[in-house]
């Protein structure tokens, strides 16, 4: 977590699955401010010593809001979601702001909620700073039983 947020950010941008990125250079210099001042954060996944999936997102208060993630090898992205969950679990954050619902986010137990509800989620907890966890304090499959 947090070892390489601008290769994180870069990867991001340059998805093959996708011809256009709203992550263009002013974005990802932002980004970089604001991972340097601990409020945006990466997850990274590492194959043989080869970064090959991650993401990366913001804190505000007590919820973390998932901006992008990429994946070169197979389900590392997914990999870097269930170490995020993990990690936030054990920090006692409330919720993961995906931006939006899909069929691919379901499998991690994203539900779509109405805005009035998701207002009333931000307004109770991003007054809340939590401490981004480096740290778990138990086997990361525990954290899903």
């Amino acid at each position: 977590m947090n070892k390489n947020f601008e290769k994180v950010i870069n990867l991001c941008a340059k998805n093959p699955l996708r011809n256009n990125t709203w992550i263009n250079n002013q974005i990802i210099i932002n980004y970089i401010k604001l991972h340097k001042i601990g409020k945006a954060n990466s997850v990274e996944c590492y194959y043989n010593n080869e970064l090959v999936g991650g993401l990366y997102g913001i804190l505000i208060g007590n919820i973390f809001c998932g901006e992008s993630m990429f994946s070169i090898q197979k389900n590392a992205s997914k990999i870097s979601m269930a170490y995020l969950a993990a990690h936030l679990i054990e920090g006692g954050f409330e919720f993961i702001d995906t931006q939006f619902y899909s069929e691919h986010l379901k499998q991690f137990g994203t539900k779509k909620i109405m805005k009035s509800e998701y207002l009333k989620l931000l307004s109770r907890n991003r007054n809340k700073p939590k401490i981004f966890p480096l740290n778990i304090s138990q086997n990361i499959l525990e954290y899903f039983n």
